[in-house]
């Protein structure tokens, strides 16, 4: 059965790539995105001042995107010196009528601290100091005072933005905890989940057996699940104080396998089947080894994450629709079509698997789909049938028109690549 987009089909697919990628680049910066949330704030203990309980793109109430989810009191400096190369003192839970630190068994067991948090680099977001009792219009707007992160930047990590009392004037620290991962597509991060970072971080603070005081509060949050409790950690009465890449001889291992295991499957399955599926493998091979490679240069280079971003977007812009247009050419349209999408729909799925990534948008998954077509097209117009009769409509053209405006539309919105 031949497989062919008739013009008006064309212009229906492009209307839904166009719809998502624009979607798609506003809801997927945070969690929640930006939105108006009634000025809610949280109690600072020892202070007649008030936090506004979330985070903001800007000056402004009605640009907020994440609740902040962690406050600890204690010296800031030492707050600091605990993520930055000081042991974490052995904690356990206190037995507060709160909600329970952990949602599972293990996780408030005492272990050894086994996180090592570096500083990072991220977007700004901006806290909101009040007056305590105030309508919120006496006070002032906070910049995050540092940033600390457990992965890595161009895979998944958790992200941590800590706030502290302006001139030193409190012993407090506040903090918005989330885990994030790099989307090469989207060219930024996506955030995922804050319950699992505000989790990691509170099985962080427990381990060990000495006791400062762990609880959670309900803060009435309205827009997520998780935004409706804060993790208290107290450190004022412990008297705490400041203070490569993968050998060549293992991808030379990797490729002999590959080759031994593509001839296996040539001999086993008939011919255009076994192309239909190197056409695939090809496909979730440069995915992967993009993500894989970044990961790696990034712990191997002492460069900036967004440098290697740069330098490597273009195997996955060029690399993808160029490894579908050659490895297609002796297949027919059906199986260079299926062979095509289904490959890059299971690079997304071994890929989302690969960062721990469970959960997505729809809009996320219809871009998605949107660029599993694309490589489709390109696919079906580089097979033979195509090429054997040029009166066709010409898929490869349909193609790449697709594949451009479904991965520069998203990077318009962010020049040079945010974080």
């Amino acid at each position: 059965m031949a497989v062919e987009l008739r013009p008006a089909t064309a212009l229906l697919v492009l209307g839904a790539v166009l719809l998502a990628g624009s979607l798609g680049s506003f809801v997927v910066t945070e969690a929640v995105g930006e939105s108006a949330v009634d000025p809610t704030y949280l109690s600072l203990e020892d202070t007649d001042r008030q936090l506004w309980s979330y985070t903001s793109t800007g000056y402004s109430f009605d640009r907020a995107t994440l609740a902040l989810n962690a406050l600890v009191y204690g010296d800031p400096s030492a707050v600091r010196g605990q993520f930055l190369g000081r042991d974490m003192a052995d904690w356990n839970v206190t037995d507060e009528p709160t909600e329970p630190i952990a949602a599972d068994p293990t996780a408030a067991e005492a272990t050894d601290p086994a996180v090592q948090w570096d500083l990072t680099t991220g977007s700004n977001r901006y806290v909101y100091l009040a007056d305590a009792g105030g309508d919120g219009t006496a006070g002032e707007w906070l910049t995050v005072d540092y940033q600390v992160h457990d992965g890595t930047y161009l895979g998944s990590r958790h992200h941590i933005r800590a706030y502290t009392a302006p001139d030193g004037d409190g012993e407090w620290t506040a903090m918005q905890a989330h885990h994030e991962h790099w989307d090469w597509f989207m060219g930024r991060h996506v955030v995922t989940s804050v319950e699992k970072s505000q989790s990691h971080l509170e099985r962080e603070l427990v381990a060990g057996s000495s006791a400062p005081e762990i609880r959670r509060i309900p803060v009435g949050g309205d827009q997520s699940d998780f935004d409706r409790w804060l993790t208290i950690v107290d450190l004022r009465e412990l008297g705490v104080t400041a203070g490569s890449l993968l050998p060549v001889a293992l991808l030379f291992a990797v490729s002999g396998r590959f080759q031994t295991g593509t001839r296996r499957l040539r001999e086993r399955l008939p011919t255009d089947d076994a192309r239909m599926l190197v056409l695939a493998a090809g496909i979730v091979a440069v995915t992967l080894s993009v993500r894989v490679l970044g990961i790696q240069l990034e712990r191997a280079l002492d460069v900036a994450p967004k440098t290697i971003a740069f330098g490597l977007y273009p195997v996955l812009f060029v690399g993808l629709p160029t490894v579908t247009y050659l490895l297609a050419r002796q297949l027919d349209r059906p199986r260079a079509f299926a062979g095509a999408s289904l490959g890059f729909v299971a690079a997304v799925l071994i890929n989302y698997s690969y960062l721990g990534v469970s959960h997505l948008s729809l809009t996320m998954l219809v871009y998605r789909g949107a660029l599993a077509v694309a490589l489709g097209l390109i696919a079906a117009g580089s097979s033979r049938d195509e090429r054997r009769d040029p009166e066709q409509v010409s898929h490869v053209r349909l193609g790449v028109l697709l594949w451009l405006v479904a991965t520069l539309l998203p990077l318009l919105r962010h020049t040079p690549l945010p974080v």
